[in-house]
């Protein structure tokens, strides 16, 4: 039942609480009526005793307990509905009725009580009086027909009662539920490129009408703060790309310079790295700005996949020399796509920076390269110390680097970069395992690319 839908939890908890007390009025109903009867059975059951001994007081002198006839005549139902046992003092039997043959009620304690003679139910009465003690038990039939009719009467209304409750039940639920699952659908269609949607506020404004306005309020504030980041992020990277680029010419022409001594050669030549990492950092700022705001443009064109792998791990070869680390790569032959070939090329360096980054001097790099179905699959492995079980649910989360102390240069973009390329080309960057031996990321995207500008960051794909 925990993953019913709420409409179906309400029907079946509605038929469930209506049942259960139809069934314990039901019972309750019976019983009552079966103790009533029995009180009323026990006060006829007196009132007749009454009668005997006051007949019997009347006629002491004459009476004859040979002559059952007689005796008889004193209880009117003697012979419908009564059985009958009169004892003297010695507890000998003075008279018995006639539908008493093998059963004695003398056996029976004082009180009354209901008790089996003969195969037959009956409720007992115990009266003394003098020398004589009267034993008057009348059947229980009318009283059990009485229960079993109410008994049955439940038994066929309450499955009836239950299907009508539980039709009601649902009727009331999706009736109740209906301003709800439009709310839900309208939420659906809330998305990053489409902030400006709102909630529909029910006619009947109550509780749900008030968490529509609440919400909506909610998805105000949120749509203002996102449009205040976007643009934060893109005026700033977009502010901070022309000082960068001419603080680099700058730096660039100085240390073209004859007149520089080696240490200082050596210090501009570290601001020239910083100032190609905050170039860097600024670009990636303003692609994924744009990527958020749906504005990421790709120009699909058909394109030679298997050169421009090559090219990628060209660069790669180049890149790791200095750490003595084997770049290998299985790539297909000559093989033609529909992609942006320039995001496509940053993405792979992107991967192949990362692996070289983080791996161990003398380590191996493999790329591997296949198509499935109609999307290009490309796993690119590194050796190193591999990823640690707890970094790996943030490797692509902005400016996230799993050791903070490592010398290994970057920002901790590379990754979110490269899946939001990816997904602009309707694939994704995934992490696929990492262990003492390798450790593997893998880039699906599809091999013919349909739009020319990316869905947002942080819409669904």
């Amino acid at each position: 039942m925990k993953h019913w839908s709420l409409r179906a939890k309400l029907t079946v908890w509605s038929a469930v609480v209506a049942g259960v007390a139809v069934l314990i009025c039901g019972v309750g109903t019976a019983l009552f009526l079966h103790h009533e009867q029995i009180e009323d059975l026990d006060q006829m059951i007196a009132h007749e005793a009454r009668l005997f001994f006051r007949e019997y007081h009347a006629h002491a002198e004459h009476m004859d307990w040979k002559h059952s006839d007689g005796i008889a005549s004193f209880f009117p139902l003697a012979d419908e509905t009564r059985y009958i046992e009169i004892v003297d003092q010695g507890r000998h039997s003075l008279f018995r009725s006639s539908n008493l043959k093998t059963d004695s009620l003398a056996r029976f304690p004082r009180g009354n009580q209901t008790i089996v003679v003969e195969n037959d139910p009956v409720r007992l009465g115990i009266f003394k009086d003098g020398p004589l003690t009267l034993y008057l038990a009348a059947d229980l039939d009318e009283i059990d027909a009485d229960t079993t009719e109410v008994v049955t009467a439940l038994a066929i209304g309450l499955p009836s009662l239950l299907a009508l409750v539980a039709l009601g039940g649902w009727w009331l639920a999706r009736t109740a539920l209906a301003p709800v699952q439009e709310i839900t659908a309208a939420a659906e269609k809330i998305t990053a490129d489409r902030l400006d949607r709102r909630l529909p506020i029910p006619v009947t404004h109550g509780e749900i009408g008030r968490l529509a306005v609440v919400l909506n309020e909610t998805f105000d504030r949120l749509e203002h703060s996102f449009q205040q980041a976007m643009r934060f992020s893109a005026d700033a990277s977009h502010e901070l790309k022309t000082p960068l680029a001419v603080l680099r010419a700058s730096i660039e022409d100085l240390m073209e310079s004859s007149s520089l001594s080696e240490h200082d050669r050596n210090a501009i030549s570290e601001l020239l790295e910083q100032t190609r990492r905050l170039s860097s950092i600024t670009q990636g700022l303003l692609l994924l700005s744009r990527a958020d705001a749906g504005q990421l443009r790709l120009d699909p064109a058909n394109t030679d996949i298997s050169s421009l792998i090559t090219s990628c791990v060209d660069d790669a070869h180049i890149m790791a020399e200095s750490r003595q680390i084997t770049v290998e790569a299985e790539i297909p032959a000559p093989w033609q796509a529909n992609v942006d070939a320039a995001r496509l090329e940053q993405i792979l360096l992107n991967l192949l920076d990362n692996a070289l980054k983080y791996n161990r001097d003398s380590g191996t790099v493999r790329l591997h390269a296949d198509s499935v179905g109609d999307q290009i699959r490309i796993r690119v492995e590194n050796t190193g110390p591999g990823v640690p079980p707890d970094h790996s649910p943030h490797l692509f989360k902005r400016f996230y680097r799993g050791d903070e102390k490592s010398d290994a240069p970057g920002c901790g973009l590379g990754l979110s970069l490269s899946r939001e390329l990816a997904r602009a080309h309707g694939g994704d960057v995934t992490f696929v395992k990492s262990d003492e031996a390798w450790t593997v990321f893998e880039l699906r995207i599809r091999s013919s690319a349909e739009s020319a500008v990316a869905a947002p960051a942080n819409s669904a794909v």
